[in-house]
């Protein structure tokens, strides 16, 4: 069985051959798809919920359009196929099962069903597939015992982990993607650090043959199905306290939220994150226990889209889709005042240095620098873009927009007292979601939906380097207090550290369960928080 994209259905395979499609709600079968000859072992959903994948042992793969109920492709494997699964991109089909002539893992295009290559290793049949999120790893158990990491580049292996004792028949990667779990005849499951391949505690006890592993949305229980007609569940962080390894997991989930998380800020004193939500809510939590604090904060229904702090810590801006900028009051959690000028969404908000000016961009392609004791607005500058970003420099001279243009022009620097065009910057191929100035003001970075950061040097105004590993959407990037690591945050599900001075990443990616909307550092560098489509915030220990 395989859950929906948005857990409204699931589908199921079954030894009559057939594949069937069922309602959540009512737990009856909408329809049934024919078209396999044998056992279908293996089903799976794409990531827009319109294709289902099913394997069978009649050694095909059917890729399956949900609406039109009916096939799309049909790729003879080779195979007697037990595992069919997509790439992240849904580029590629990977299928593993029994062969005769001992290719048991078989790579296709999966738009024309081509055969790709084949992966040479295991010794006995493939059970069962898992592809790492950014891409770069498909991981396979077999009958032989092993389980396998292969480089989806050169479709080498990469490695092997040892210790079932007998067969491999399911595996399941954390959705914060550090953690394996594996299902065996040997009467077990196991968690596995998928950064270093060594197991993690001992071996989960069961009394029969485990044949299915599960994880949670949030990762925190393990769900596994045994040959003696029991499914069980087993507590993750539990698990991990016990053996020392709490920093596989977020330090602390905050939720409450019924949208998306879209900005997430540290309050002075290390204490309290604020959060601001879709759902028209900003949201003050206790960073320790996870919990809120107070009643939400709302004015008006319009769901919020960013947040910002002032420097003193006693008053943030909010920015919405009604085109207002409010300023709150972080003690009574009642708005001071709306200043209103915008005529689209408010996507970027920022404070000047001493707290007395605050800079707003929004989609009506206008920035706007506002006078925060007098309520009004002192420059407006005609970007030609859609703002997504904007920022003043270090000195406060210059302004740094970033957002979606016509004319491709998606970075762009005005004098901040004049609002004069100053310079355009070119190398991004998509539109700039996030922009951040090191605190020398000797360079400027950007995040952008051509999957890239780039760093900028802010005399020439010429690209210096190009940070690449997110493989979609890059929303957000903040800089550490010591201006050493960089924190970004993706629609690839992940957020994940740089080291500013060579561009190399840190430590794996921090998995979420959804997109990463934000991030943001503590005033001591130690917690990087992040918000996400899966309508949470999270903490992260990181020092």
């Amino acid at each position: 069985i395989t859950l929906s994209p948005d857990g409204k259905q699931l589908v199921s395979g079954s030894s009559d051959g057939v594949v069937r499609l069922w309602d959540i709600d009512t737990g009856t079968v909408i329809m049934k798809w024919t078209g396999h000859t044998l056992v279908v072992r293996s089903v799976r959903w794409n990531r827009d919920g319109r294709r289902v994948l099913s394997g069978s042992q009649d050694e095909t793969a059917i890729v399956w359009d949900v609406e039109r109920r009916e096939t799309i492709l049909t790729i003879k494997t080779g195979v007697e196929v037990r595992s069919a699964i997509y790439s992240p991109d849904e580029t590629m089909i990977a299928t593993g099962g029994h062969s005769k002539e001992k290719e048991y893992i078989n790579i296709f295009d999966a738009k024309t069903g081509k055969f790709v290559a084949n992966l040479k290793g295991h010794t006995k049949d493939v059970n069962c597939l898992a592809w790492t999120a950014d891409g770069t790893t498909l991981i396979s158990g077999s009958f032989d015992e092993s389980i396998r990491l292969w480089n989806t580049t050169t479709w080498q292996q990469i490695n092997v982990f040892t210790g079932h004792t007998r067969s491999v028949y399911d595996i399941a990667i954390s959705p914060n993607g550090r953690i394996l779990a594996s299902a065996s005849s040997n009467h077990t499951a196991r968690l596995w650090n998928l950064e270093n391949g060594q197991p993690i505690a001992s071996p989960l006890q069961h009394a029969d043959t485990v044949n299915c592993v599960s994880f949670s949305r949030d990762g925190k229980l393990l769900a596994t199905g045994c040959w003696d007609n029991n499914a069980y569940t087993w507590d993750i962080p539990t698990i991990f306290r016990e053996v020392g390894l709490d920093e596989l997991l977020p330090c602390r989930k905050f939720e409450g939220h019924t949208e998306r998380v879209v900005g997430v800020i540290h309050l002075p004193g290390g204490q309290r994150i604020m959060t601001c939500s879709w759902d028209g809510s900003l949201r003050m939590w206790n960073l320790k226990s996870g919990q809120q604090i107070g009643k939400d904060w709302r004015d008006g229904e319009s769901g919020l889209k960013a947040i910002a702090l002032s420097p003193d810590g006693k008053q943030l801006v909010s920015g919405s889709s009604d085109s207002a900028v409010r300023l709150w009051d972080i003690d009574t959690g009642k708005v001071v005042t709306k200043w209103t000028g915008h005529t689209s969404s408010v996507r970027s908000l920022r404070w000047n240095r001493d707290g007395g000016r605050v800079l707003s961009g929004s989609f009506d392609r206008k920035v706007r620098v506002w006078d925060v004791e007098r309520g009004e607005t002192i420059l407006a500058i005609k970007t030609g873009l859609d703002v997504y970003s904007a920022i003043y420099s270090p000195d406060e001279s210059k302004i740094a927009i970033g957002g979606d243009s016509d004319e491709k022009e998606y970075v762009k620097i005005f004098d901040a007292n004049t609002g004069k065009l100053v310079a355009n910057l070119k190398g991004h191929t998509r539109y700039v979601y996030c922009l951040a100035w090191t605190a020398d003001g000797t360079t400027l970075i950007s995040g952008s939906s051509d999957y890239s950061i780039r760093t900028w040097n802010t005399t020439t105004w010429q690209q210096i380097n190009a940070l690449t590993g997110h493989i979609y959407v890059v929303y957000d990037i903040a800089i550490s207090p010591n201006g050493r690591i960089l924190a970004s945050a993706s629609l690839d599900n992940t957020a994940r550290l740089w080291n500013l001075e060579n561009g190399q990443p840190i430590a794996s990616p921090l998995q979420h369960a959804d997109t990463v909307n934000s991030v943001s550092f503590s005033t001591d560098g130690k917690l990087l928080a992040t918000g996400c489509n899966d309508d949470n915030a999270y903490t992260w220990d990181i020092l």
